[in-house]
């Protein structure tokens, strides 16, 4: 019962997450136009990578063992202590790249764009969804995303009125996306302390972390790829008409990835407990 609430909230949240660009989409396509939207998506899209190799494959892999030792509180305050700060230095080394990158390898007149992305690109430092996806608290992270989104959504028609608030968009879409995941931090402590762990042990998990991280890559190579490939090989406005078009095209495998997650933690939790026959 707990695993179809758990998968409701989350198909709940992908429906959401379907329609708010029937909502934002053509007003932002008549605000800013096919050549600003191509901007975004370009930005977006390099800055996307370096939250990606953030992250590795963190987020399963997070997932996964938080799942198995959720009903050890000791283990799972050194699991999660463990495993935050792994991500925590790959994250800090990886703004620090895209910093160096829009500094001396960005487009000069994207690289305003690519500051405000910056945003986005720390969000990773702080994103610790997989905890709450391991101890199965779904509902809290599915409300956070939704009064997120919603915020968002509402900043833009308010505030996003013409072709020279592309700047504002991208605050207020990156940013959107850094508050959410500071947000998560508030309830932390509910369930989980910091302790001191060993540096050994943190490295044990680089190599599992890198494998689960193949999959990902491969993945985002048809999601994100196609746009860096699109805004640097033809113009600005090509991209931004491919952009609207494929986000309309992609939403409905938010149902697909909200089975998945709900179902990695579960399995994960009764495997570690030796009970095969119910996973």
């Amino acid at each position: 019962m707990k695993v179809f609430k758990n998968f409701l909230y989350n198909v709940a949240y992908q429906i959401l997450i379907m329609i708010l660009p029937l909502i934002t989409a053509p007003y932002i396509a008549r605000v800013m136009g096919a050549e600003l939207i191509g901007v975004y998506s370009f930005t977006h899209s390099i800055a996307y990578y370096f939250v990606l190799f953030a992250q590795l494959g963190l987020s399963v892999y997070g997932n996964r063992t938080i799942a198995r030792v959720r009903d050890d509180q000791d283990k799972l305050n050194y699991s999660f202590s463990s495993i935050y700060k792994l991500q925590l230095v790959i994250a800090i080394i990886s703004s620090v790249i895209y910093m160096l990158y829009v500094c001396f390898g960005a487009k000069q007149e994207y690289k305003i764009y690519f500051c405000f992305q910056f945003l986005y690109v720390i969000s990773g430092i702080f994103d610790i969804n997989w905890f709450y996806f391991g101890i199965e608290k779904f509902k809290l992270t599915v409300t956070r995303n939704t009064i997120i989104k919603l915020l968002t959504v509402v900043l833009i028609l308010v505030f996003v009125k013409s072709k020279q608030d592309l700047s504002l968009y991208i605050i207020i879409m990156a940013g959107g996306v850094l508050l959410g995941q500071l947000a998560m931090w508030t309830q932390l402590r509910k369930y989980v302390h910091f302790v001191k762990t060993k540096w050994r042990d943190c490295a044990k998990a680089f190599l599992p972390i890198l494998i689960l991280f193949l999959p990902t890559i491969a993945t985002s190579l048809y999601r994100y790829m196609d746009k860096i490939m699109l805004g640097s090989m033809t113009t600005i406005s090509q991209l931004g008409y491919y952009e609207n078009s494929e986000k309309f095209i992609s939403i409905a495998m938010g149902v697909i990835n909200a089975l998945g997650t709900v179902m990695i933690p579960k399995m994960s939790n009764l495997l570690s407990k030796g009970d095969i026959k119910t996973a």
